[in-house]
Order: C-alpha cells, then sequence, then structure tokens
C-alpha cells in the first residue's frame, strides 16, 4: 500500500493537483471540491496501476477540434477577467473540460506539451464560463515579462477514462508588448469557421421538363464539426429559387415551378446565417426546361419561318400544316406556295439521354406571298402608226411569275377586248397615246400589276 501514497505526476493528466492549484483555488474556489474529488480519484488509479506495475501513459494533446472558442472581452489587456463560450458542448460520456493556454515563451508542462492550465476543470456540458485564471497568470509563471505574439487558448474536452481528449475548442490571441507593467494588450483573432460541405441531389423528376412543372430539389450540408444549422438558397444560374428554406438535420427541400427555361446550372447556397459554420455551394446541376417554342419571321409564302425555344439538349424540329406534320424536319423554312391559307405550326423537341419532351408552337395562318414586282417595266414595241401592230413586252418580274395578262390602254382606259400580247392600231388610236399593262400571276402569291409608258400614234 505504499505505493498508494506515491504523488501522481503532473504529466499523468492536466487536472493535476499543482498544476491546477496555481489558478483554481484563486479564481474559482467553488470548483475546488468537485477538483478535489476527481483528482482523488485519479490518484487512486495511479497508485492502482503503480502496485500493479502498469505504466499510465500521459494523454496526447488533442487534435480533433469539436468547433471554435471565443474569449471575451475580445480585445484587452492581460489582466482582464475572461469569459469562455464553445460552439457547442462536449460529446457525450466527456467528465469535464480543461483549458490551456500555449505561445512563446511558455514553457510549463502539462500532458507532455508545453502549456499552462488556464481553466480548471469544469462540467464537460458548459459552454460558457468564466475563465479561473487571466493571461497575466501564465506570463507569470512562466517569466514572460514582455509578452508578444500569438498564444493559443483550448479547451480540452476529457473522455470518460478520466485521462484521454476527446477533442478540443481553440482561438488564437495575438499579444501587442508592454507598455507599462500589466499593460500588454491582445485581440482575440477570430475564429476560422468549421468548413461545410454542400451536396444538391439529383433533382426529380429527371431533365429535360416543360417549364412550370414542379421540380424537387433537395441540398444536404455536412461538417466534420458537427450539423450545420442554417439556411439553404437554391438558385438557378443567378436566380434566386424562393425563399431560403432552414435545415432540418442538415437536409433542406424544395418543390418549386419556378425554374427559368434553358439549361442553366441548379446551386444549393448554405447561409449559416448567425450560426458558427463557413458558407458553401454545392456542385452545379445542368437541368433543361423547356420553354414555349415560337415562330420568327412571317407567315407568308416566300418568307423564312423559324422554329425556336429557350431550351436545351438535343433540339429536333418538325413543321405541321393543319396540325399534320410535312416531313420538313428543319429548324427554318421558306414557306412554300402549298401552304397559302394553312394554319403552320412547328414542334421542338428537346432531348437529353433517354429522356425527351416536345412544345409545340402556337398555329399560324399562312397569308399569300407578296405580289411580284416589275424590275423592268412592260414597254410598248414597234412603230406606232395606224394600221401597225405594236408588241407589250412583258418586263422583268420578281419572283418569277407563271403567268402574263395583257390589257391595252387608250389614253389610260381600257380598249374592250383587246388581251393579247400583240394590237394592231386603228383609226380610233390616232392622235392619242397607247400604252399597255401587264398582270403577273404566280400560285400563293398576290397578282402583279405594272403598265408601260404611253406613245402616241400617228
Amino acid at each position: 500500500m505504499a505505493a498508494l501514497m506515491n504523488p501522481l505526476p503532473t504529466s499523468i493528466h492536466p487536472a493535476s493537483a499543482d498544476a491546477t492549484s496555481q489558478y483554481t483555488r484563486r479564481r474559482d474556489p467553488m470548483r475546488s471540491t468537485h477538483l478535489g474529488r476527481r483528482m482523488t480519484a485519479l490518484l487512486a488509479a495511479g497508485a492502482i496501476a503503480t502496485t500493479l506495475g502498469v505504466a499510465l501513459t500521459p494523454a496526447a494533446q488533442a487534435a480533433t477540434s469539436l468547433g471554435t472558442l471565443s474569449i471575451t472581452p475580445a480585445t484587452g489587456n492581460e489582466s482582464n477577467a475572461l469569459t469562455a463560450t464553445t460552439s457547442s458542448s462536449c460529446p457525450a460520456g466527456s467528465t469535464g473540460l480543461i483549458g490551456y493556454m500555449s505561445g512563446p515563451g511558455i514553457t510549463e508542462q502539462n500532458n507532455g506539451v508545453a502549456q499552462s492550465i488556464i481553466q480548471g476543470n469544469r462540467p464537460a456540458n458548459e459552454t460558457t464560463f468564466p475563465l479561473s485564471g487571466i493571461f497575466k497568470d501564465v506570463f507569470q509563471a512562466n517569466s514572460i515579462s514582455a509578452p508578444s505574439g500569438v498564444f493559443t487558448v483550448r479547451i480540452a474536452c476529457i473522455g470518460p477514462d478520466f485521462f484521454s481528449e476527446v477533442g478540443e475548442f481553440a482561438q488564437t490571441v495575438t499579444f501587442t508588448p508592454r507598455s507599462a507593467p500589466n499593460g500588454g494588450t491582445y485581440v482575440a483573432n477570430p475564429a476560422a469557421k468549421p468548413a461545410t460541405q454542400t451536396t444538391l441531389a439529383t433533382p426529380t423528376p429527371v431533365d429535360p421538363v416543360v417549364q412550370g412543372t414542379s421540380v424537387t430539389l433537395q441540398a444536404t450540408v455536412t461538417s466534420g464539426e458537427g450539423t450545420p444549422a442554417g439556411t439553404v438558397q437554391f438558385k438557378s444560374g443567378a436566380t434566386n429559387l424562393g425563399a431560403p428554406v432552414a435545415l432540418a438535420a442538415g437536409v433542406a427541400s424544395l418543390s418549386t415551378m419556378a425554374i427559368p427555361a434553358g439549361a442553366g446550372a441548379l446551386t444549393a447556397v448554405y447561409l449559416p446565417g448567425a450560426n458558427n459554420f463557413a458558407t458553401s455551394t454545392s456542385a452545379g446541376q445542368a437541368y433543361i426546361v423547356a420553354g414555349a417554342t415560337t415562330l420568327t419571321g412571317t407567315s407568308r409564302v416566300g418568307a423564312t419561318r423559324g422554329c425556336t425555344a429557350v431550351t436545351g439538349g438535343t433540339k429536333t424540329y418538325s413543321w405541321l400544316k393543319n396540325n399534320v406534320p410535312t416531313g420538313i424536319t428543319t429548324a427554318s423554312v421558306v414557306v412554300p406556295a402549298a401552304w397559302v391559307n394553312a394554319a403552320i405550326s412547328c414542334t421542338l423537341t428537346s432531348t437529353k439521354g433517354g429522356t425527351s419532351v416536345s412544345r409545340t408552337s402556337t398555329a399560324v395562318k399562312v397569308a399569300a406571298g407578296a405580289a411580284p414586282v416589275a424590275r423592268v417595266k412592260p414597254k410598248v414595241l414597234g412603230t406606232t402608226k395606224v394600221g401597225k401592230t405594236v408588241t407589250c413586252s412583258r418586263g422583268t418580274w420578281s419572283p418569277a411569275p407563271t403567268t402574263y395578262k395583257y390589257t391595252w390602254l387608250r389614253s389610260g382606259k381600257v380598249i374592250p377586248r383587246k388581251t393579247a400580247a400583240k394590237y394592231k392600231l386603228v383609226k380610233a388610236d390616232k392622235k392619242k397615246a397607247v400604252s399597255c399593262r401587264v398582270t403577273v400571276l404566280k400560285s400563293g402569291y398576290l397578282n402583279g400589276v405594272a403598265t408601260s409608258p404611253a406613245r402616241k400614234v400617228t
């Protein structure tokens, strides 16, 4: 039993009596009883281990981050009373928490590491508490006369074995050299927020879909340091899809009919709000929404009509006449004469993978084409003398007509029954002006008309 009287080395655990007493008893007397009971258990465990010949290995400094630590006040001097706030409580099964400080000039050894205790044992479920030590305590204990540089304060959670550390919360503090005794000032550096990963599940239904279809989006936000809270903003390109959706157990879902037409990338953006996590954005997922199919151009014979839609994927086309496919599958078409007075439309199909969606334009009636235009006007050819035969040249027209009709005029008035291309001048024409009018016809087009210059008959 002599072994029971052996003191437990301070390296066996951060809560050793020597290491704790210099701060805990002075600044946190209410914790002394709790810490004493725990130390009795630790000393007994050490004695038993010594009796059994078992070496107790000091627990290594915690490497697993459990979240973030905030020291308040965030700025001050080395004599300020301090409050610590952790982003969460210690994991289930933890038996307490201990506070340490390390940095330039700190040589005290606790748990086999150069670090000083700044907080004695506290219950593991606490997240905000006054530190039992102040920065000046640590500097005095380590004979640091001019504290300067970046120091680390960490709160370690102690496991159920009373020895090992199961994780930590940490924050860095930058000190400026003293300008007067006790005048070392510090700034608590903002804690790095735990990283998150946002994943957007495959939207349902599978695209492409018709614009206005209800689409369900689901995002999952994870972190290695707990389950993030906050909201998720679903987006299509730069467009927000509704308001941010609150996370429930790290998952947010949205059903929306507001995805704009096209092939924009859907994303989910995690917005932590006041929660202590970093924002993150999912990878984009191209999602095709087929907008309405529309016709471009003019519905007139001879004009070019196009078939278009705001959509994505592989596009195919089918032109319809009175709702019957014509066999024309190009994106545009020159309206043929056979379509005059018919209702034409176009079906555009978008395909991605094995999924297709089709949308048909509104049908539009086709009007007759514009009348052919005489690029070169008709002329009266030949000698304009009574008894002579003159000819009406038909001129040059665009588009080219298929039929030409003639009318002869005397002093601008129609000469009855004279409708041939040739005309024999008679006594009634003497000293009068004779001209000819050409009317051209083309199937599907309005009739074109042009009149020659008049010539005086002798």
